[in-house]
């Protein structure tokens, strides 16, 4: 039996497999190291010569994760999958080569800030020289405060809030994902670029959330983009709660909703705007936690019908997987020469890739700052640690890694669109912010053709192919031909004794008035433009005015007549 490498120690020994750490009392003990040295006298051992160290892996377990956030079980399963296999063969290629053995064992997070401190503080007390994760802002945040008291460096492949850019409270913490700051500004950029001059705003009220959407309102202001409505969305919500917001936003003279925050506050926003039927009319982009929804949907078991409610939901991504990159198709090919047809996926599992750079960027950094202090000032954290260190250039699965000042990583994004439950690829974007189309967008009206954000709505009016609407219209007329021709005959017969006692201009006040009148259905009817929506009220309105005037003088004329005292015949 072949034994592995120990994680904290110089030598050989038993190795912290992925999912545990080690405990730091074992009534075994004794057992323990006989087996080590049984190993060591009758079987060879991979990591024999080399120097080992311990990267500590801060990432929920799946066990905590069915308790506190089942949707993200499969998503971080293959996440470690995958970064356990790109530590392996940069170990193999890399490490050993050089003379070390970098052992990546999984500290369980619970999906907490508790969890994710207390993780690091236990990877610490095991000799851990490195930490990768974890892998939400929020949760990262208290570790990264733990690593710079403790002199460890810290590395995220998932974290993006822009909290973590001040070096004052976390000096050694970087990531090979670009911050907020970025994704906001991309996200602004892509409104502009499909004419999307109002938007809708929903933000998660916690550090990723609040985060990218100060920067997409800075972003919005200066390109001139008009925020039509603005919700926050808290984490103790239920589905009544999102429903309120549903009630309001449904109002919205803009069709595009730009929501910000995790994937469990885009679930429950967007289910409510279904249940209160919204039309698919609305386009949805987010963020790149969104990009977790195909899981969600896959674990929702839900019917196609139901998963198609989600095609044309747009995602801003990272670009993480790198084609043609020399680093990435020599990991992909030997994960599909090991791993052959697997569910795993090694080119779109979220945030996976970034892991794996994480590694390699924090290992490469190790080996040449053990070079430079020597292996006992980095086991006992005694050398002066700088973010500068670490945050280095390197080949790495995700392509080559560029960080500023601050330790962020320089990076082109993607945007994903999910498509009857799957999300893929439709644009990349170069250095420069221009999109290139890698597929045909699929928006939620079901065309490739990018939508408008003012309303599109039904028009609603009486048509004249209408049998009612044109018996109306024929009534009309018919009445308007007799108002006509009797005031015709009337004016023609204006000197005989019984039409000139008619009064010849009254008549005809009242004859107008009534055209007036019967003109306001044909001004109702076919398409509505400003001067009918206007005119149909004032015809309506003047005419009856017109015709009821002349009764009335005439009557008026009448009072008078015989409201004398004495009558002359």
């Amino acid at each position: 039996m072949a034994l592995d490498c120990a994680s904290t120690s110089i030598h050989c020994g038993a190795r912290i497999p992925i999912g545990h750490h080690r405990p730091r009392s074992n009534p075994f003990v004794l057992l323990s190291v006989l087996l080590v040295l049984l190993g060591l006298a009758f079987g060879p051992t991979p990591c024999q010569g080399y120097t080992n160290l311990t990267i500590g892996l801060l990432l929920p377990t799946s066990a905590s994760l069915n308790i506190i956030s089942p949707n993200y079980v499969s998503t971080v399963g293959d996440l470690v999958t995958i970064v356990n296999f790109i530590a392996e063969a940069w170990n193999d290629r890399v490490a050993h080569p050089a003379g070390y053995h970098f052992n990546l064992a999984q500290y369980d997070s619970k999906f907490t800030r508790v969890g994710a401190t207390t993780a690091a503080l236990e990877a610490n007390a095991d000799g851990a020289v490195a930490y990768l994760g974890e892998y939400t802002s929020s949760n990262t945040i208290p570790a990264a405060l733990a690593g710079g008291y403790l002199k460890t460096p810290q590395c995220s492949g998932a974290a993006t809030s822009d909290d973590l850019s001040n070096k004052s409270d976390f000096p050694l913490f970087f990531r090979t994902i670009p911050p907020d700051s970025a994704q906001g500004k991309f996200i602004a950029q892509l409104c502009i670029h499909w004419g999307w001059t109002t938007v809708n705003l929903v933000a998660s009220n916690e550090a990723y959330g609040l985060s990218i959407s100060a920067t997409f309102l800075e972003q919005a202001q200066l390109l001139g983009i008009k925020i039509a409505r603005s919700y926050l969305l808290e984490i103790t919500w239920q589905p009544a709660d999102y429903s309120v917001i549903a009630a309001q936003l449904v109002t919205s003279n803009s069709r595009i909703v730009v929501a910000l925050g995790g994937a469990d506050y885009f679930y429950g926003i967007y289910n409510a705007t279904q249940r209160a039927g919204f039309g698919r009319d609305w386009v949805w982009i987010g963020p790149d936690s969104v990009a977790l929804l195909d899981s969600y949907l896959a674990d929702a078991h839900l019917s196609p019908a139901q998963i198609e409610l989600y095609t044309g939901i747009l995602v801003a991504w990272p670009a993480e997987a790198a084609p043609g990159f020399a680093e990435y198709e020599t990991m992909a090919a030997s994960w599909t020469s090991v791993m052959g047809s697997t569910n795993t996926d090694f080119a779109s599992t979220p945030y996976a890739l970034f892991f794996g750079s994480c590694f390699q960027v924090v290992t490469t950094a190790l080996m040449r700052i053990i070079a430079r202090v020597g292996l006992p000032a980095v086991l006992a954290k005694s050398y002066s640690v700088t973010l500068d260190d670490y945050s280095i250039g390197v080949d790495t699965v995700s392509g080559h890694t560029s960080f500023d000042s601050s330790g962020n990583r320089e990076g082109i994004f993607e945007v994903r669109n999910l498509v009857s439950g799957v999300m893929k690829t439709a644009y990349r974007s170069d250095a420069s912010g221009d999109l290139t189309l890698i597929s045909q967008p699929a928006f939620p009206d079901g065309s490739n053709t990018v939508p408008p954000w003012e309303p599109i709505y039904t028009v609603s009016v009486p048509r004249e192919s209408n049998p009612f609407v044109a018996t109306v219209l024929a009534a009309s007329s018919l009445c308007i031909a007799s108002v006509i021709g009797s005031w015709a005959y009337i004016v023609y017969h204006r000197n005989t004794r019984r039409v000139k006692h008619l009064g010849i201009p009254f008549t005809s006040v009242l004859c107008l008035g009534l055209v007036v009148s019967l003109l306001s259905p044909a001004l109702m009817a076919g398409n509505p433009s400003q001067f009918k929506c206007a005119a149909q009220f004032w015809a309506l309105v003047l005419g009856y005015s017109l015709s009821l005037s002349s009764l009335w003088i005439r009557s008026y004329r009448i009072f008078k007549v015989f409201d004398k005292c004495v009558l002359f015949f």
